[in-house]
């Protein structure tokens, strides 16, 4: 029964944190420069604080863009790694890890895939292939000594005179082969959709239609000014704050209505109807539907919203209510909920504390004792007449890059907690993210422990392989090819009893 009410209480505190603050990241614009709070009303205060926390949101889009400049214009290697640490009961896999690097020079028309993967202290793959303009290499030591190389500049003769040529076309001639590609990539160009959408006066309209309608919210809330009040990290100018269910809800009302009526969307929307006539050969979705359509319906929505109003408002009330800390310079040093569960209906007063089915209180620190923004700790309580489960986690970084991560749940009767720690630094659009250990605990007894990296980083040159002896595929006769069939066959043997 416990669990049965946890699991709707979790998923109704979801909803109110949902509406609270997720509804808020889709797009609101942070503050402009360093702020004072003793320059703001209460209600802007706490807009500010609840924008500036989510104002990276409106920045992924250029981020991403940013990141593809960067692939395009330079030199750029991509890796990701992953390593067992350690699994209970599995000793024999402690040590098993490999990585994948993608390197890119799109001005020299190069590139390299790199594979490593070791086995406790064994490496036993150290592969890379490289393709450029002229050439294909590659080399896998754990295969054949030596570098494979196949030329690109005089490839019609080569497939044509060579044994290998030969394999590969396999009674076919070259012209068959180019034309079976370019029929291919024919087929492919025309399965593509060519989409004519202006995403950034899309995005900037919605950008400034949610921020109506946050600030509209934010205008209509209830703040009380407590004063300073004691945090983990300091004191801080703390409120309380009252914000309508109904408002909040009327930032994505607008922002459905918007795409309704946006001549870009519904252009969009009549680029894809056509080519979805052009895929299926049937044009009856096309003759009936128009992306002009769509704006009939935005009265519809300011119909029937209003039934949206009802239903949320019987589960979450009419307010959020929540108690929001503030930095002197406008930031969000923390908030707290006490949440109060009466059979279907959520409840934020103290009062009903004693009716209550499941009581839920919801701290959040984000100063860590010292500075905003490189520490949270969150931690969530939930308790009803018989059971008590404590959820907390704390996120840490250090100026260098260093992190923690520990994240416990706690019952009666279980424990079970998940921790990493490792490093990320960020130079510019490059990154570096590296997870020595990510352990999985439970009830003291660590099951699993995993390394994971991921980075982008710019590199001086595609890494070309090299070493001897070189196998030039086009020049190799048949007994070439015997011989290196039958090197790689002697290094597999050897490479396959490393798991015996």
């Amino acid at each position: 029964m416990f669990k049965t009410k946890l699991f709707a209480s979790i998923c109704a505190a979801a909803s109110a944190v949902t509406v609270a603050t997720t509804a808020l990241t889709l797009s609101i614009a942070g503050p402009a420069g360093v702020q004072s709070i003793h320059t703001l009303s209460a209600n802007d205060a706490i807009a500010s604080s609840i924008a500036g926390v989510f104002s990276s949101a409106g920045d992924t889009a250029e981020g991403i863009s940013n990141f593809v400049e960067v692939i395009t214009n330079n030199k750029t290697a991509t890796n990701i790694g992953f390593t067992i640490n350690s699994i209970e009961g599995y000793e024999e896999l402690s040590g098993v890890g490999g990585s994948l690097e993608l390197q890119l020079d799109t001005e020299n028309e190069a590139a390299a895939l790199i594979l490593e993967a070791t086995l406790g202290s064994v490496e036993v793959i150290d592969g890379t292939l490289y393709v450029d303009k002229n050439e294909v290499l590659a080399a896998v030591p754990t295969i054949f000594d030596g570098v494979l190389k196949a030329s690109l500049d005089n490839l019609e003769e080569d497939l044509e005179n060579s044994l290998i040529g030969e394999l590969i076309l396999d009674g076919s001639d070259y012209e068959e082969l180019e034309e079976s590609f370019a029929l291919l990539m024919s087929e492919y160009e025309t399965m593509a959709p060519s989409i004519d959408f202006d995403s950034e006066k899309f995005m900037d309209g919605l950008t400034d239609t949610m921020n109506d309608a946050f600030n509209d919210a934010m205008d209509n809330m209830e703040a009380k000014d407590l004063g300073k009040k004691k945090l983990n990290g300091g004191s801080y100018q703390c409120y309380d704050a009252k914000i309508p269910v109904k408002d909040l809800s009327y930032i994505l009302r607008d922002a459905i209505k918007y795409c309704l009526e946006s001549e870009e969307f519904q252009s969009l929307v009549d680029q894809l109807v056509e080519y979805s006539a052009e895929q299926s050969g049937d044009d009856y979705l096309a003759s009936e539907f128009s992306g002009e359509m769509l704006s009939q319906y935005s009265a519809y929505i300011d119909t029937y919203w209003g039934m949206v109003v009802s239903s949320l408002e019987e589960v979450l009330g009419e307010n959020i209510e929540l108690t929001v800390y503030i930095t002197d310079t406008v930031e969000l040093a923390g908030f707290a909920m006490d949440i109060y569960v009466l059979g279907d209906t959520l409840s934020y007063n103290d009062a009903n504390a004693d009716d209550a089915d499941l009581t839920m209180n919801l701290m959040c620190d984000c100063t860590g004792g010292k500075n905003i923004g490189d520490y949270t700790d969150i931690s969530m309580t939930l308790k009803d007449e018989y059971d008590t489960v404590n959820i907390a986690y704390v996120q840490k970084y250090e100026t260098n890059g260093d992190f923690d991560v520990d994240f416990t749940f706690e019952s009666d009767e279980d424990s079970i907690a998940i921790t990493a720690d490792g490093n990320y630094v960020v130079d510019g659009d490059f990154f570096s993210f590296v997870i020595d250990s990510i352990k999985f605990i439970e009830n003291d007894t660590v099951i699993g422990d995993f390394g994971l990296s991921v980075s982008f980083k710019p590199i001086d040159a595609v890494t070309k392989p090299s070493g001897e002896p070189v196998y030039d595929i086009w020049e190799m006769d048949e007994d070439d090819f015997i011989d290196l069939l039958t090197e790689i066959e002697g290094k597999l043997e050897e490479f396959t009893g490393l798991f015996e």
